[in-house]
């Protein structure tokens, strides 16, 4: 076990959150092949609350040094993003996205920006960047801010939608992680009814998606993300609004 953690990690996923990690980690860990034929390991938000902590305290080099730490598996984890540069430039990096349209309506009922809702409270959402505007703006910001980083990164992104079920994105996904093509299906939803139930409490929100928003939220979402959304799904402007959280 020791000599294994000593390896690096295999591969890295990363994206802005609520775009399906939990759900591919899964995936992963349950059925992943190495193209040797030798199974891999995949594991979601390792170490998460030092992680957090780490970088919370701006203590990047403890960050970067806790991820090598967890020997060779496949990290998924959307905290990666808060790191200031690409982590351990050596191992495989990909991005996971999801429609910014369900991703934002998502975060909004399940998180981001939480800190601006309980703001004593020393949550993860304080990771996030401080924009300016209120939390649906923010959470727009996000969005945008996430898959420019990775771009950036010049990581390759491939879209949830299009890694459900066997494919050429998906293939491409796996080649990037050193991946035989995975054959099982993905789950469709990441049925986190405990934690979206709490955050309505919390705040005294129901849980809403984009087919609520008001005719202004629309305007921001598209003045906030619409260029990303161009880029990473062309043809959006032309699908409407439907579509929960």
């Amino acid at each position: 076990m020791a000599a294994h953690q000593d390896l690096p990690p295999r591969g890295f996923v990363t994206g802005s959150g609520r775009c399906g990690t939990t759900s591919l980690a899964a995936a992963l860990n349950r059925t992943a092949v190495s193209r040797a034929g030798t199974r891999v390991r995949a594991r979601h938000e390792s170490h998460a609350r030092e992680l957090v902590r780490r970088l919370l305290v701006g203590d990047q080099d403890g960050a970067v040094a806790l991820l090598r730490s967890i020997g060779p598996v496949i990290e998924v984890s959307p905290y990666l993003v808060f790191l200031e540069d690409r982590p351990l430039p050596g191992v495989p990096l990909v991005g996971l996205c999801r429609d910014g349209r369900r991703t934002v309506a998502s975060g909004m009922n399940d998180g981001w920006y939480y800190w601006t809702v309980r703001p004593r409270e020393a949550h993860w959402s304080r990771l996030q960047p401080a924009f300016p505007g209120g939390r649906f703006e923010k959470c727009c910001r996000f969005w945008s801010w996430t898959y420019r980083r990775l771009l950036d990164w010049e990581a390759p992104i491939v879209r949830m939608e299009d890694i459900l079920d066997p494919g050429p994105e998906r293939n491409r996904l796996c080649a990037a992680l050193g991946l035989s093509p995975l054959a099982e299906p993905l789950p469709r939803k990441n049925h986190d009814r405990v934690g979206k139930a709490k955050f309505a409490v919390l705040t005294m929100r129901r849980a809403t998606g984009a087919q609520d928003w008001t005719p202004a939220m629309r305007a921001t979402f598209e003045t906030h993300c619409g260029e990303m959304m161009d880029l990473l799904y062309p043809g959006w402007r032309h699908t409407g609004w439907g579509g929960g959280a």
